[in-house]
């Protein structure tokens, strides 16, 4: 007879059941709709003309941030060194009965979570050449002026968001394969946290940019769809 212990090993032994990786991970930044990378770019400080910044982006800096992009439709993944996923909750109230006496009221379930209360947060490397500085900095200016309405787009400034996390190989295959993704929709960044500089030891800066989005998914293994 197999003891608990053993069984729970000999479960945790199996590929579907094997602890996934938790350093191995990219993220995809895709424009909305039939929007290219150029597009969304191209967008990014139009809105600002009448800010004395004037926050359109350096085509030579775009040049340089996305020259080694992982694919033409993919902005910034490479910079990413941190995510924060957001959780999921509902509010639980109790019941509103008067002279409940010695009886414990009940509870019922209220509001889910409003997508306000959610942020996507993303951990960008700071380098000579600041990805947060020359494109995420200008996009929260623009997005400021431009507000969160839908547009066409040739017009849009909004993005959608995958965090794409990679497990152990299969025995019967070579590819790294796709333990989880969560997919963001309609987003466009909102904060970035200030940032310090002092004399002291030389260290990596990451610098911390939350999202805002309209909806979000959650995908698990697909042993038939590993498009990614």
């Amino acid at each position: 007879m197999v003891g608990p212990t053993r069984a729970a090993l000999d479960v945790l032994s199996q590929w579907e059941y094997s602890l996934p990786f938790t350093s191995q991970w990219i993220v995809k930044i895709d424009p909305v709709n039939t929007a290219t990378s150029n597009t969304l770019l191209s967008n990014i400080g139009v809105g600002t003309i009448y800010d004395k910044a004037k926050w359109s982006l350096d085509s030579q800096v775009q040049q340089i941030l996305f020259a080694n992009m992982v694919n033409n439709d993919t902005l910034g993944t490479y910079f990413a060194r941190k995510v924060d996923i957001p959780g999921e909750s509902f509010q639980v109230q109790d019941t509103q009965n008067a002279d409940m006496f010695g009886y414990i009221q009940g509870t019922v379930g209220g509001n889910r979570s409003t997508i306000t209360s959610k942020q996507l947060d993303i951990g960008f490397i700071s380098t000579n050449l600041d990805f947060v500085e020359g494109i995420i900095r200008p996009w929260i200016i623009t997005a400021g002026y431009s507000g969160l309405l839908a547009q066409p787009p040739n017009r849009s400034i909004k993005c959608n968001i995958s965090i794409v996390q990679y497990t152990r190989g299969l025995a019967a295959s070579n590819a790294r394969p796709i333990s989880m993704i969560y997919q963001f929709f309609d987003c466009v960044p909102i904060s970035i946290l200030a940032n310090s500089l002092s004399y002291g030891d030389e260290h990596e800066v990451i610098k911390s940019v939350s999202w805002t989005f309209i909806n979000y998914t959650t995908k698990i293994f697909d042993f038939q769809n590993q498009e990614i």
